[in-house]
Protein backbone atom coordinates (compact mmCIF):
# COMPACT_ATOMS: atom_id res chain seq x y z
CA UNK A 1 0.00 0.00 0.00
CA UNK A 2 2.87 2.35 0.41
CA UNK A 3 4.49 2.65 -2.57
CA UNK A 4 1.09 3.30 -4.10
CA UNK A 5 0.02 6.16 -2.17
CA UNK A 6 1.39 9.62 -2.18
CA UNK A 7 3.49 10.33 1.31
CA UNK A 8 0.88 13.21 2.22
CA UNK A 9 -1.91 10.21 2.35
CA UNK A 10 0.05 7.40 3.93
CA UNK A 11 -1.28 7.96 7.47
CA UNK A 12 -5.44 8.59 6.05
CA UNK A 13 -4.28 5.56 3.38
CA UNK A 14 -2.99 3.45 6.58
CA UNK A 15 -6.03 4.50 9.19
CA UNK A 16 -8.71 3.33 6.17
CA UNK A 17 -6.98 -0.17 5.61
CA UNK A 18 -6.56 -0.69 9.62
CA UNK A 19 -10.50 -0.03 9.96
CA UNK A 20 -11.49 -2.27 7.14
CA UNK A 21 -9.58 -4.73 8.36
CA UNK A 22 -11.02 -4.31 12.15
CA UNK A 23 -14.38 -4.08 10.51
CA UNK A 24 -14.01 -7.12 8.61
CA UNK A 25 -13.20 -9.03 11.60
CA UNK A 26 -16.45 -7.68 13.72
CA UNK A 27 -18.09 -8.04 10.74
CA UNK A 28 -17.16 -12.05 10.24
CA UNK A 29 -17.40 -12.62 14.06
CA UNK A 30 -21.49 -11.46 14.07
CA UNK A 31 -21.83 -13.81 11.06
CA UNK A 32 -20.08 -16.52 12.47
CA UNK A 33 -21.51 -16.21 15.56
CA UNK A 34 -25.18 -15.46 15.02
CA UNK A 35 -25.40 -18.79 12.18
CA UNK A 36 -23.78 -20.76 15.12
CA UNK A 37 -26.10 -20.23 17.80
CA UNK A 38 -29.38 -20.78 15.52
CA UNK A 39 -27.90 -24.01 14.47
CA UNK A 40 -26.83 -24.49 17.84
CA UNK A 41 -30.37 -24.55 19.02
CA UNK A 42 -31.34 -26.69 16.00
CA UNK A 43 -29.06 -28.84 17.30
CA UNK A 44 -29.77 -29.29 20.67
CA UNK A 45 -33.49 -29.79 20.14
CA UNK A 46 -32.19 -32.91 18.26
CA UNK A 47 -29.88 -34.35 20.12
CA UNK A 48 -30.43 -33.30 23.31
CA UNK A 49 -34.00 -32.44 23.66
CA UNK A 50 -34.16 -33.12 27.34
CA UNK A 51 -30.74 -30.85 28.13
CA UNK A 52 -31.18 -28.04 29.83
CA UNK A 53 -31.24 -25.65 26.53
CA UNK A 54 -30.36 -21.81 27.90
CA UNK A 55 -27.81 -23.49 30.57
CA UNK A 56 -25.45 -25.34 28.04
CA UNK A 57 -26.36 -22.99 25.31
CA UNK A 58 -24.18 -19.95 26.77
CA UNK A 59 -21.98 -21.89 28.60
CA UNK A 60 -19.63 -24.39 27.78
CA UNK A 61 -18.32 -25.01 31.04
CA UNK A 62 -21.76 -26.27 32.04
CA UNK A 63 -21.86 -29.52 29.81
CA UNK A 64 -19.49 -31.25 32.12
CA UNK A 65 -22.56 -30.64 34.81
CA UNK A 66 -24.88 -32.83 32.59
CA UNK A 67 -25.75 -36.77 33.11
CA UNK A 68 -23.65 -38.34 30.79
CA UNK A 69 -26.84 -39.47 28.61
CA UNK A 70 -27.58 -35.69 28.33
CA UNK A 71 -23.82 -34.95 28.07
CA UNK A 72 -23.46 -37.19 24.82
CA UNK A 73 -26.20 -35.36 23.05
CA UNK A 74 -24.94 -31.60 23.82
CA UNK A 75 -21.14 -32.30 22.68
CA UNK A 76 -22.65 -33.98 19.47
CA UNK A 77 -24.68 -30.89 18.88
CA UNK A 78 -21.90 -28.58 19.54
CA UNK A 79 -19.78 -30.65 17.02
CA UNK A 80 -22.21 -30.89 14.39
CA UNK A 81 -22.05 -27.27 14.02
CA UNK A 82 -18.91 -26.50 14.26
CA UNK A 83 -17.62 -28.91 11.13
CA UNK A 84 -20.90 -27.90 9.57
CA UNK A 85 -20.97 -24.47 9.89
CA UNK A 86 -18.27 -22.81 11.35
CA UNK A 87 -15.28 -24.84 9.74
CA UNK A 88 -16.27 -24.14 5.90
CA UNK A 89 -16.97 -20.66 6.44
CA UNK A 90 -13.39 -20.13 7.85
CA UNK A 91 -12.01 -22.23 4.84
CA UNK A 92 -13.20 -19.34 2.80
CA UNK A 93 -11.90 -16.82 4.74
CA UNK A 94 -8.28 -18.31 5.12
CA UNK A 95 -7.99 -19.37 1.12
Amino acid sequence: MQANVNPEDLPRATALVSFAQLFGGVLGIGVCGTVFANELAAGLKEFAPDAPFQLVRHSVDSIWTLPPAQRVGVIHAYVKVNFKHVTPMWRHVFH
